[in-house]
């Protein structure tokens, strides 16, 4: 762990920002995902009519090199907040915490109107998702 230990109210307060971040990142991706298999189909097309499909090349190329270079800025942004995306389809992202004297993360996904998970650092994944203690909420 690196960085800057969010508090509950810390991480709640960045909430409204991440979201947009995550929300363009997920658009990018699934965007991403489509020109990728674009590529692939136009790649499996013969050469009958070559300058129209080497435009549709060339066009989805130079899509895939935006939303990759979109993508990696957008998730340089998380990181300069200070927080990591975990899953980009559940939109999980984890802030870097301590809850009960133990390091962890705060956990939060697409949904959520605020955080009420945690997991200990050595865990991951949404399995190890577990409820905020009633200590945490009240501070």
């Amino acid at each position: 762990m690196r960085g800057h230990i969010f508090t509950l109210e810390e991480a709640n307060r960045a909430l409204p920002l991440v979201q947009t971040i995550l929300e363009n990142i997920q658009s990018d991706y699934h965007r991403l995902k489509s020109y990728r298999q674009m590529l692939r189909a136009l790649e499996d097309i013969g050469t009958d009519q070559v300058r129209d499909i080497e435009y549709r090349r060339w066009v989805a190329r130079e899509n895939v090199l935006t939303l990759q270079t979109d993508l990696e800025r957008y998730l340089r942004e998380l990181d300069l907040l200070g927080c990591s995306l975990r899953d980009i389809d559940t939109g999980l992202v984890d802030f870097p915490t301590t809850v009960e004297g133990k390091l962890g993360y705060f956990c939060w996904q697409t949904g959520e109107n605020q955080i009420g998970f945690w997991h200990e650092l050595e865990e991951d994944g949404d399995e190890a998702r577990k409820p905020l203690p009633s200590s945490t909420l009240s501070c």
